[in-house]
C-alpha cells in the first residue's frame, strides 16, 4: 500500500463523480445479492426493454458480456473490499481538502445543514438518477419494477441507514429532520402512497448548486438576486454614518460568530445597500437580496418560498437582505408578515438584515421579533456640500463655494439623487458644452428631479418675477436679501463656524411675512425662491385642514414629508388658519385646535428647508411660533411714492400706454395696494383691447371705479377730481 499522502479533490465536480462511482459499486454489490436470491441465469432477453436484466447490470459494471454466473460463484468479498477502499480513499481526499482550506460543495452542504452520514448518502442516492441515466436502471432492477426509476424510502433505508430498518428511515425522512425541513428533498407521489413507497426527489435548486450554478430557487425568480458583495466606500464624510453601523454590527458578528437580525431604515438612495454589502464582505459571505414588495406582488409569497429562501441562503453562504420591508406595514400584508415573523424567530442570529423606508419604531413595534435598529438620515447641509463636491469633481467639473452652497441648501438630495440629476443634466446639454457647468440648467434639472407628490396639497408657483418688479421700503427689501444670503450661507455658519453644535433645533429657515393683503407677500416669496433656484409651493389650506380629528395633522405630516423630499420653499398664505394663537381650553374643539398648532410647531422645528408664512395680522400668530421665526418682514401699506413706483412697474413694456395717462395723479389720489393696482391695470388693458386703442386715462379711471365698487367704497369727486365726469358717464350707463 502506498504511503503517499492522498491528493485533495481538484474540484467539487470531481468529488461528486467519486461519490457516484462509490454509489455505483454499492448498487452493483446490491444487484449481485438480488440476482443470487432470484437464482436466474439469463442468456437471452426475450423481454428486453420491458425490465432490467442481470446481464444489463453486469454490463454497467464493466463485467464480461457473457451470461453472469450465479452470485455465489462471484467474488463478492472482493467487491465489498473495493467498496470499503473506495470509501476510505474518498474520505481521505476530502480530509486533504479540509486541511488545504478548500471546501467542497457536497461537504459544505453537509456542514451547513448538519446532515448525518446516513442523510449525506441519502442525498447522493436521490441525486444519482438526475445526474446519470444508468442509475435509473439500477434502481428499477433493485426494486423489481421498471417504472420505479428513483429509489423509494424503503430502498434508501436499506442502502444508506445502518440496520436498514423502517424506524431508522422514518427518522431520516421526518419532517423535522434536515433533509425535509430544509427543503433539500421533497417527497413525490399521491398523498395515500405508503411511507416506504414514497420517492424522495432532490430540489432542483440543490442540484443546480452541486452542478456549480449560483442562482436562487425558480419560484424566487425576479424576486431574489445573489451576488458577490463589493466592499467599496464612496468618497464623502456622509458615509461615516454607514461605517459606524457596520462597526456596531461587526461587534456582534465577532462575538457570536453570527449576525443578529437588524433593521436599517432610510429613504431611497440613503445607502442601505452599502451597509449590507460591507457586512457580507466582512463575514466572507455572498449577499442575497429579496425584494419583499415584488415578492408579495407576484403572489408567490408563502411559507414554502420563505423556506426555500433560507435554504438557498444557507446553501450559497449568503447574508440575507430583505428589502422594501415597508410593505409589511400594509394591513393587507398580514400573511406575509406572519411568514416573515416566523422566519425571523426560527433563524435568530442567522445573518438577516431588513431594510426599508418605514420608520424604525413602526416596524420594530409591528414585528414581534427583537431587532437591532438603525436609521440612516438624509445628508445634512454640510454633508451635501461635500457630496456635491465629490460628484462634480468626478465628472471633471469645478465649482465655487457659493454654487455648492446653493445646491446643498436648495436640494436635500441623497448621492443617488445627485447622480440622477447630473445624468439628467448630461442628457440635456450638447456634448460640446459639457466642459463647464451651465448653472441655470443644472438647477432646473435638480428641481425636476426633486418633484414628488406634493402637488396633492400645494400649488406650484413658477418664479417669474425678480427684484426689479418689487416695490418695498428699503429696510424690508434689505431683509429679503438677507434671507437669501442666510439660505446660502447656512453651511458656513453651521459647520465652519460651529453653530450646529449650539442649536438644539434643525437647520431650517423660517420666515414670517406680515402685512395687509396685496402688498407683495406672495411676490416676495416667489422672488426668494427664484433667487435660490428653488420651486415655490403654496400650501392649499382647503386640502390640508379637515374637520375630522387628527386628519389635519396627518395631512400636514404628508406636506412636510413630501417637502423634505421635494426640496422646495413652502409658502403658507393666510397662515392664521393653521398657526393661530392657542387659546384657553373650554371645550374639545379648543383642545384639538391647540394640538394642531403644537404639532405644527414641532414639524417646523424639525424641517430643514425654507418655510415662508404670510399673515394679514401678525398679532394673530401664536407667540411660541414667533420665537421660532428667523426673519420677520413687515409689508406696510404703500405710501404715495411707492404706489407711483408700482404703477410704473405694473405695465409691461409692450403695453400701448396713452400719452394722457397721469400715474402721479393715480398714486396720489387713490390709496391702493399693489394687488389692487395690478387689477386696475389689467382691467384697463382689456377695456383698451376691446376698443382697439391704447390704455388711456379714461380706461384707467373706469377700471379704478370698478375696483372701488368691488371694495364697497363710493366714488367721490374729491378723489377723482377733474376726471369725475368720466365716473358720472359710467354711472349713467
Amino acid at each position: 500500500m502506498s504511503s503517499q499522502a492522498p491528493l485533495p479533490f481538484a474540484s467539487s465536480s470531481e468529488h461528486l463523480t467519486a461519490e457516484l462511482a462509490w454509489l455505483e459499486l454499492l448498487l452493483r454489490q446490491r444487484a449481485l445479492d438480488v440476482a443470487a436470491r432470484r437464482g436466474v441465469d439469463e442468456k437471452f432477453d426475450e423481454f428486453a426493454g420491458m425490465y432490467v436484466s442481470e446481464r444489463e447490470i453486469a454490463r454497467y459494471g464493466r463485467e464480461t458480456e457473457e451470461a453472469p454466473k450465479p452470485a455465489s460463484e462471484r467474488r463478492a468479498g472482493e467487491l465489498r473490499e473495493r467498496i470499503v477502499r473506495a470509501r476510505e480513499e474518498i474520505d481521505a481526499r476530502v480530509a486533504a481538502n479540509v486541511r488545504s482550506g478548500v471546501e467542497l460543495r457536497l461537504q459544505r452542504l453537509t456542514r451547513r445543514f448538519g446532515l448525518s452520514q446516513a442523510e449525506f448518502h441519502v442525498l447522493v442516492c436521490c441525486l444519482a438518477p438526475d445526474w446519470e441515466l444508468r442509475f435509473q436502471r439500477y434502481f428499477a432492477y433493485l426494486q423489481n419494477d421498471v417504472a420505479r426509476r428513483r429509489p423509494t424510502i424503503q430502498l434508501l433505508g436499506e442502502l444508506c441507514c445502518d440496520g436498514g430498518d423502517t424506524f431508522t428511515a422514518r427518522a431520516v425522512f421526518s419532517p423535522d429532520a434536515p433533509l425535509l425541513r430544509e427543503r433539500l428533498l421533497t417527497t413525490s407521489g399521491p398523498a395515500d402512497t405508503p411511507f416506504p413507497a414514497r420517492h424522495p426527489v432532490v430540489a432542483e435548486a440543490v442540484a443546480d448548486y452541486l452542478a456549480g450554478a449560483i442562482r436562487p430557487d425558480a419560484r424566487l425568480s425576479g424576486v431574489v438576486a445573489i451576488g458577490q458583495p463589493r466592499a467599496e466606500w464612496p468618497a464623502g464624510r456622509w458615509y461615516a454614518r454607514h461605517r459606524e453601523i457596520v462597526s456596531r454590527l461587526a461587534k456582534h458578528l465577532k462575538r457570536d460568530g453570527r449576525l443578529p437580525t437588524a433593521y436599517i431604515s432610510g429613504v431611497q438612495g440613503s445607502g442601505r445597500s452599502l451597509v449590507t454589502n460591507a457586512l457580507a464582505s466582512l463575514a466572507g459571505a455572498r449577499l442575497m437580496r429579496a425584494d419583499c414588495r415584488a415578492w408579495i406582488a407576484t403572489g408567490a409569497f408563502s411559507r414554502e418560498t420563505v423556506r426555500a429562501l433560507r435554504r438557498d441562503a444557507l446553501m450559497h453562504g449568503c447574508l440575507i437582505e430583505l428589502t422594501r420591508c415597508e410593505v409589511l406595514l400594509d394591513p393587507a400584508a398580514s400573511e406575509p408578515r406572519a411568514a416573515i415573523e416566523e422566519f425571523l424567530a426560527e433563524n435568530e442570529s442567522a445573518g438577516i438584515v431588513l431594510t426599508g423606508t418605514a420608520p424604525v419604531d413602526e416596524l420594530t413595534a409591528l414585528l414581534a421579533v427583537p431587532l437591532l435598529s438603525f436609521e440612516i438620515e438624509r445628508p445634512d447641509l454640510c454633508e451635501r456640500a461635500d457630496l456635491w463636491q465629490h460628484e462634480l469633481t468626478a465628472r471633471g467639473w469645478q465649482s465655487d463655494s457659493v454654487f455648492l452652497d446653493t445646491l446643498s441648501a436648495g436640494f436635500r438630495f441623497t448621492p443617488r439623487e445627485m447622480r440622477r440629476a447630473l445624468d439628467g443634466y448630461d442628457a440635456s446639454i450638447p456634448t460640446d458644452d459639457r466642459n463647464a457647468i451651465d448653472r441655470e440648467t443644472l438647477l432646473r434639472v435638480c428641481r425636476e428631479t426633486s418633484r414628488h407628490t406634493i402637488h396633492r396639497f400645494a400649488r406650484k408657483i413658477v418664479p417669474r418675477r425678480g427684484w426689479d418688479d418689487l416695490v418695498l421700503p428699503e429696510d424690508s427689501r434689505r431683509q429679503l436679501e438677507e434671507i437669501c444670503a442666510g439660505a446660502r450661507g447656512r453651511r458656513r455658519v453651521h459647520e465652519e463656524w460651529g453653530f450646529e453644535r449650539k442649536l438644539a433645533l434643525g437647520a431650517g429657515l423660517n420666515v414670517l411675512f406680515a402685512g395687509p393683503s396685496g402688498v407683495g407677500k406672495t411676490m416676495s416669496a416667489e422672488i426668494v425662491a427664484g433667487e435660490l433656484g428653488l420651486d415655490l409651493f403654496a400650501v392649499d389650506l382647503s386640502c390640508v385642514v379637515s374637520k375630522y380629528i387628527g386628519e389635519t395633522e396627518k395631512n400636514l405630516a404628508m406636506v412636510f414629508d413630501e417637502a423634505e423630499a421635494t426640496n422646495c420653499v413652502l409658502f403658507f398664505d393666510e397662515c392664521d388658519a393653521l398657526f393661530g394663537r392657542r387659546t384657553e381650553i373650554k371645550d374639545a374643539h379648543d383642545r384639538y385646535a391647540n394640538i394642531e398648532v403644537s404639532y405644527l410647531l414641532q414639524r417646523i422645528d424639525q424641517y430643514e428647508g425654507i418655510v415662508i408664512l404670510a399673515t394679514n395680522l401678525r398679532s394673530n400668530v401664536d407667540a411660541a411660533f414667533t420665537r421660532r421665526i428667523r426673519y420677520a418682514v413687515e409689508f406696510p401699506f404703500p405710501e404715495t411714492e411707492h404706489r407711483e413706483q408700482i404703477w410704473r412697474k405694473v405695465f409691461p413694456k409692450e403695453a400701448p400706454i396713452g400719452g394722457d395717462v397721469d400715474l402721479q395723479f393715480l398714486a396720489r389720489q387713490f390709496k391702493f395696494t399693489g394687488g389692487s393696482i395690478r387689477n386696475i391695470a389689467v382691467n384697463a388693458a382689456f377695456l383698451a383691447a376691446s376698443n382697439g386703442g391704447r390704455v388711456g386715462m379714461k380706461e384707467l379711471i373706469h377700471a379704478t371705479r370698478r375696483e372701488l365698487q368691488k371694495m364697497g367704497k363710493s366714488c367721490t369727486k374729491t378723489e377723482f377730481g377733474r376726471y369725475f365726469s368720466w365716473v358720472r358717464e359710467g354711472n349713467a350707463e
